[in-house]
């Protein structure tokens, strides 16, 4: 096995893979390249893989735990920091911002429901650098931007939030919400310890890590909340304290002997 050779180099790749191809390289820190055996490449991919975990898991904490702060307070910005991850509220924020200070309709036309309006944008001296059309149906909420930006970033541009605030519309519509940029994305078991350490099945040990993960569910939401966290803390040792007063001496399981006789067999 040590001595295979893992030969992507020599497969021959389209144009339009090649940075793709780089890309994975610079995951994985490392040139895949004739002197990488298999087992290399593949001890490679696990710590890759276990640093993209620890960076996704971090990412969602923050997402979860944390309240982006809002430059413009709109309705429209409060429903995004609700449902976008934080990296992709952020780039959403500045559409929205920039919304506001550089974008305005011109003129507007109304048939069957459906509205076209003309969009001036301007640059940071507020001189108009661009016009865009977005036609806007009232019925079903349907938006459309001839600057083409959702097809290309898969969320809104600024052309079409200036169309949603001016309607009042103060929620993205869901069939704006791309499911790769929101919150929870991933399912809870794919940083579950089951599968991190793979560990075991039985009812009471999946009872016991649900329970640890409850409580850290709730102190991460108590971050940066004191008084939340010392109440906490309080029901936490009343919770103790009538555990250990009903059941005073640990269980045979416990005891040093048993624990060893488990480990050894």
């Amino acid at each position: 096995m040590g001595s295979l050779l893992f030969h992507i180099n020599t497969i021959v790749l389209p144009y339009e893979t090649i940075s793709r191809y780089e890309s994975s390289n610079s995951f994985f820190k490392v040139n895949t390249g004739r002197a990488n055996t298999l087992v290399q490449f593949l001890l490679c991919l696990g710590t890759a893989l276990a640093r993209h975990s620890k960076t996704q898991l971090e990412l969602d904490t923050e997402t979860n735990t944390t309240t982006p702060k809002m430059l413009e307070k709109l309705p429209l910005e409060a429903h995004a920091s609700k449902i976008y991850t934080r990296n992709i509220f952020l780039e959403v924020e500045k559409e929205i911002y920039r919304e506001m200070r550089h974008c305005y309709i011109t003129s507007s036309l109304e048939k069957d429901g459906i509205k076209k309006f003309n969009i001036a944008d301007t640059n940071i001296r507020f001189k108009v650098v661009n016009n865009y059309v977005v036609e806007f149906n009232t019925h079903d909420t349907i938006v459309s931007c001839s600057c083409m930006g959702f097809t290309h970033v898969v969320y809104l541009c600024k052309h079409a939030f200036c169309v949603f605030r001016y309607n009042e519309v103060e929620l993205i519509p869901e069939k704006y919400l791309h499911v790769q940029w929101m919150r929870n994305v991933l399912p809870d078991r794919v940083h579950d310890v089951a599968n991190r350490y793979s560990a075991e099945e039985d009812e009471e040990s999946v009872l016991r890590r649900n329970m640890f993960e409850l409580l850290t569910d709730c102190v991460d939401r108590l971050s940066h909340k004191l008084d939340c966290l010392n109440a906490l803390y309080a029901q936490l040792k009343d919770i103790k304290d009538k555990v250990f007063k009903e059941f005073p001496a640990e269980p045979p399981c416990n005891s040093k002997h048993s624990i060893i006789s488990e480990l050894v067999g």
